[in-house]
C-alpha cells in the first residue's frame, strides 16, 4: 500500500493530538482522540482502505520510519507491516504492532451536534487561521477567542494577565460571513486552549459553535476531508 504525502501530512497531524493510534480492518478512516478528551478528529484516507487492523503506539517514532524511504510502499500483515522503497524492494523495515488495549484510543468517530444548539457558524480560511495561529505563537498568547454579537464576529488570539484581565488581544473580523443559530442569545465569547488548536493547515474550514463544543469540517473539494472537535477552555 502506497502512503501519499497527504496521509503521511495526517499522520504527522494526528500525533500532535495523541502518539497511539488505532485502525481497525478495512477502515477508511482514522480517528484519534486526546488523552485529556479535548479533541477528536476524524480524516477519511484516500489511500484506503487499510487491509488489516493495526495499532501504533508511538506515531512519531513510525513517522520517523517512513521517512528512511524515499518512496515508502507498507505491506500490512498480521502482526506487523514491512515498510520498502516502492522502486527498490531490497530495502525493507519490519515495524510491529501495538495491541489496541495498551493504547488510548476513541471509541466514537463523532460527537452529535444538535441544531438547537448551534450558536454561530462561519468559514475560516486558511489565510486567517495561519495568521491567529502565527500571531498566537509570536506573542505568547494562551487563548484562540471567538466572540459574536449583534454587529460584529470576531476570531482571534489572546492572553490574559495576572488579574485575569485580558492584556494583549490579536484579532480578524468574520462578521460578513458569521450566520447566527437557535442558540444565538444577543452575545458571546468562547475561549479555547492556542496548543490543542492545530488543525492541519493549508484548507479552509467550517467552524461550527455550540453550547460545549466546536467543530471545524474542511470544505467541500479541499485536499483533506477531515474534522476536529474541540472542547472550550476551562473557566478559572
Amino acid at each position: 500500500m502506497k502512503l501519499s504525502t497527504s496521509t503521511i501530512n495526517l499522520l504527522k497531524n494526528f500525533a500532535s493530538i495523541n502518539v497511539n493510534l488505532f485502525v481497525d480492518e478495512n477502515a477508511t478512516k482514522i480517528v484519534t482522540r486526546s488523552s485529556r478528551k479535548t479533541i477528536l478528529c476524524r480524516a477519511f484516507i484516500k489511500d484506503g482502505p487499510f487491509p488489516k487492523e493495526f495499532g501504533i503506539y508511538d506515531l512519531n517514532n513510525f513517522l520517523g520510519a517512513l521517512s528512511l524511504f524515499e518512496s515508502p510502499d507498507v505491506s500490512f500483515g498480521d502482526l506487523s507491516c514491512v515498510i520498502s522503497e516502492e522502486n527498490d524492494k531490497r530495502k525493507k523495515l519490519t515495524y510491529y504492532y501495538s495491541e489496541k488495549k495498551s493504547l488510548t484510543v476513541s471509541t466514537t468517530d463523532e460527537i452529535p451536534m444538535n441544531d438547537a444548539d448551534i450558536q454561530a457558524s462561519f468559514i475560516l480560511t486558511a489565510d486567517t487561521l495561519k495568521t491567529i495561529t502565527r500571531s498566537a505563537a509570536l506573542m505568547k498568547l494562551d487563548s484562540i477567542a471567538i466572540g459574536v454579537d449583534d454587529d460584529r464576529a470576531s476570531i482571534g488570539a489572546e492572553t490574559k494577565s495576572s488579574g485575569n484581565e485580558v492584556s494583549n488581544t490579536y484579532s480578524v473580523d468574520i462578521s460578513p460571513d458569521v450566520k447566527r443559530g437557535a442558540a444565538f442569545n444577543e452575545s458571546f465569547v468562547t475561549h479555547f486552549d492556542t496548543l490543542n488548536i492545530n488543525p492541519i493547515g493549508n484548507i479552509d474550514y467550517k467552524v461550527t459553535i455550540t453550547k460545549s463544543f466546536m467543530r471545524l469540517d474542511s470544505v467541500t473539494g479541499s485536499e483533506y476531508d477531515i474534522t476536529y472537535w474541540y472542547a472550550p477552555k476551562s473557566k478559572s
